[in-house]
């Protein structure tokens, strides 16, 4: 589904929602759970596009229901993996790569749970900081919005005012609200909610329920 110009919500797939930005080069934000790489290529391939377009994932955070699937869509594609570095964890080698027990400041219990939400490893290959940019279709800022995870991010098109959250906000049938607390530090989440309010957008996409594609 086409919810803005060049930017698509992939349907279908298990776990979180998955966008695909097609300009001259394919980003893709979110893969949803492990599994899910053929559905992502099918939509690709239903584009009159090819996989080795894509050139980026992004993953606004590393919970399984978002980041589960990165890496078999690296593997299949070549994109390059974008995550913020508190997202994962170094290994003895130095390779900074995604882990799915991120809750490290959660409370015994929650932390216990996360490790329930393992997934195979994936490297970073472009840690995100804070106002970088991605430079394709016409220009997508990075702003780390922490409280659901440490190292969560957003995405704001410039051009297209389109602003993808992440589970900083969760859209449900008849309002928004804030992401359940699994790990969550509320007061950063507090803190991103005011600076994502300050933003210019018109469409605002989410990790779950459905954009809201006008006024947003």
């Amino acid at each position: 589904m086409e919810i803005a110009a060049g930017v698509h919500l992939i349907d279908g797939l298990r776990g979180s929602n998955v966008y695909l930005i097609a300009d001259r080069r394919l980003i893709l934000v979110d893969t949803a759970m492990p599994g899910n790489g053929e559905a992502v290529l099918g939509f690709i391939r239903r584009l009159g596009r090819a996989p080795d377009e894509l050139v980026f994932i992004v993953i606004t955070h590393g919970l399984i229901v978002h980041a589960g699937g990165a890496a078999e869509l690296r593997r299949l594609t070549g994109a390059r993996v974008v995550a913020h570095p508190e997202e994962g964890t170094r290994l003895s080698d130095g390779t900074l790569v995604l882990r799915g027990d991120i809750n490290r400041q959660a409370r015994p219990l929650l932390r216990a749970l996360s490790r329930f939400g393992r997934f195979p490893p994936c490297p970073i290959d472009l840690p995100a900081a804070d106002g970088d940019e991605l430079a394709s279709a016409g220009g997508i800022r990075i702003l780390h919005t922490p409280g659901h995870t440490p190292g969560s991010i957003s995405l704001l098109m410039h051009r297209q005012r389109v602003l993808f959250v992440g589970d900083a906000i969760v859209s449900n049938r008849d309002r928004l609200s804030r992401p359940l607390p699994f790990g969550a530090d509320q007061e950063q989440s507090e803190r991103s909610l005011r600076r994502l309010a300050q933003s210019r957008f018109d469409v605002c996409c989410f990790g779950h329920g459905a954009p809201v594609t006008a006024a947003a």
